[in-house]
This record gives C-alpha cells, structure tokens and sequence, in this order.
C-alpha cells in the first residue's frame, strides 16, 4: 500500500515519472491486485474479437494479460498465503466462495501462466523491450520499457519456482521441486545472457540506483522519481534497498549463508561458520 496524501507531495513521497502519471492516496493490495487479476481475464476473454489490431498486437495484449495474472496471483500469495488461481471471468451464476489451493500449488500455477507469457513474447520477439546499450552501458527509456519483456517472464517464473521449493511452500522438501527451481533460474539466466544482458561493473553499479534512467542490468523496471530531488531512483525486477525509505527483496543472513566465504569456506553448519569466524573472515 502507499501513504494517504492530504496536503500535497512531502519529503519521502514518490511519484511516478514513466509514464506521466502520479499515485495519491492508498493503493491496497487485496483490491488492486484483485482489479488486476480480473481485468486480465476479461482481456484474455474477448482480445480475439479485436478487429483493428495486428496479430503481434493480439499476441503481445495476451502475453501481457498471462504475466499480469501471474503476477497478480504472486503478490496475492506473498502476502494472504495460498490462493484461488483465478483463470476466468466469474459469472454470476457460479459460486464465488473458492477454495484456497496450496501455497506451492499456487506458486507453480503463478510460473505456469508466466511461461505461457514468455511463449508468446518470443513468437514476437519481445524478449526485450529497450534499446540495446550504449558504450556507456545506459539505456535509453522507451515507451515499451514499462511493459513486461519475455525475459522478465522467465525471471519471474524462477523466482516464483523458488518460492514453491522453499521450505515455508514445500515443507517436505520434496526436491523436484528444487530441480524445477534450479532449471527454471538456469533458462532464465540462459535467455537472458542470449538478449545481451550484462551486470554493471562496480565502478558503475550506482546507475542502477540513482541519476540514470536504465542501464543493461535492468530486465524491467518502473522509474520513480522524488518530487523534491532530481535524482530517479528505480525499481529493479531484484529490487535493493536504496538510500531513501524502501526496499524490495533483501536478503536475510540465512540466506546470505548459502554461499561460501570469499576465502572458499562454506557456512552450511554451525561448525562451519565458527570455523570461519575463527579464522576471522
């Protein structure tokens, strides 16, 4: 959700500069996500009575929709647990009360729709929405680079496959889970590596943040801008904390764990980690 506005923009406000258009008051999840999810169906439900549009247009509009609803359906699981996939227009003869589905089930159903997403931005070859970069790595904002890319869809899909084989989704640590997981992360990476995607080195990797509207580590995103500073801070598809009041998905210490010391020492076990303690790394 977002703050209420009553007198105006304030320090720690953010608006949105791309496109020209600026949230005020709330934005709750549950009903905004739920608008979203609904919206999708109805497009995907009457987009091929569309008479004057191209057939790539009809492509990209449900490439769209199938990424949205999942994405609708991901936030919905994060928050509220598992969820009802929604993949149809509700009509008032059904019933409404739907059962929840499991929190993993809900999760695959999520990554199943994104796939179906990056299928159809591949037939158009919408696997990235920008231009490629310069020799300075920066990008220059279109105004396709607000719309979701096939690539983003195979980042989201891993993402979403990792949160089912994660122990709070998959708590009997079924490991075909895990599988799926890794294939999904190792297609996402492949892809984008083959659509010319590239880190930042780290003397650059502030434009990622602040002062640079894109760079080529960006795989989709949404610029934000303070109504009180010039500097335009964005939101990656892997969000990082940044220097004002948000954040997105930042790692926990556990987490941090996974990987080994710079030295070589892995930190899977407590003994592991006082070993390295000791040694002082």
């Amino acid at each position: 959700g977002g703050r209420e506005q009553n007198n105006g923009p304030r320090r720690g406000y953010m608006k949105l500069t791309f496109p020209e258009e600026q949230f005020k008051g709330s934005i709750p999840i549950l009903s905004s996500m739920l608008k979203q999810i609904n919206q999708c169906n109805v497009l995907l439900e009457n987009v091929d009575r569309v008479t004057d549009a191209t057939e790539e247009e009809i492509l990209d509009m449900k490439g769209q929709a199938y990424f949205m609803r999942a994405l609708g359906h991901f936030c919905l699981a994060r928050f509220y647990g598992g969820w009802p996939y929604q993949d149809h227009v509700l009509k008032a003869d059904e019933d409404w009360d739907l059962a929840r589905l499991p929190l993993k089930e809900t999760y695959q159903r999520c990554a199943a729709d994104m796939y179906t997403a990056y299928e159809y931005f591949s037939k158009i070859g919408k696997m990235r929405r920008d231009s490629y970069p310069g020799m300075d790595g920066h990008l220059r904002i279109n105004n396709e680079f607000i719309k979701p890319s096939g690539t983003a869809a195979l980042a989201f899909r891993g993402r979403m496959l990792l949160y089912a084989a994660s122990p709070l989704a998959n708590p009997e640590q079924d490991p075909e889970c895990w599988k799926e997981a890794a294939e999904a992360a190792g297609l996402a990476l492949k892809v984008a590596l083959e659509q010319k995607y590239a880190l930042q080195p780290m003397d650059r990797w502030r434009d990622n943040f602040v002062e640079v509207d894109a760079t080529n580590e960006n795989i989709w995103q949404y610029r934000w801008q303070h109504s009180d500073v010039d500097n335009a801070c964005t939101w990656l598809i892997y969000a990082q904390n940044n220097k004002t009041t948000t954040s997105g998905t930042c790692p926990t210490q556990n987490y941090v764990d996974k990987f080994e010391t710079v030295w070589g020492e892995a930190l899977n076990t407590e003994e592991d980690r006082a070993a390295a303690t000791a040694a002082g790394h």
